[in-house]
Formats: C-alpha cells, sequence, structure tokens
C-alpha cells in the first residue's frame, strides 16, 4: 500500500476515534438514554463536548479536501 492510502487509512481511523470521543463525551453528559432518544431539548454542552464536537465537524470538512489528493 502506497503511503498516501496509508495516511488516509490512518485518519479515517483517527475520525472514528474521535466520533467515540464525543459520544462518550454527550453520553457523560446526558446519560445514555437520553442521547439514545431524540434530542431536541439537551442542556448547552459543557466546554470539553462543545470541543469534541467542533473536533469532529473539522475533520470531516478537511476530510472532504484530503480523500481526493491522497
Amino acid at each position: 500500500m502506497t503511503p498516501e492510502l496509508t495516511y488516509l487509512a490512518y485518519s479515517i481511523i483517527l475520525l472514528f476515534v474521535i466520533v467515540m470521543v464525543q459520544a462518550s463525551a454527550g453520553i457523560r453528559q446526558n446519560g445514555g438514554l437520553v442521547m439514545a432518544n431524540a434530542r431536541d431539548n439537551l442542556p448547552a454542552p459543557n466546554t470539553f463536548s462543545a470541543r469534541a464536537k467542533r473536533n469532529v465537524e473539522n475533520m470531516r470538512e478537511n476530510l472532504w479536501f484530503f480523500a481526493p489528493a491522497a
């Protein structure tokens, strides 16, 4: 496998890891049952949950540019 495809595979694995971190932060803050149901009236996220969400959004946005380049 070429180094570029290896980097792409590592980036996708990293995306899954940070999505799991974001999900666990939301579960830790609100509880698993609340996060499994409709999330219409959630309280404001704490600092860590908000940062984890921005991190996932940033990774998703940048993966669209990195994948074709790789």
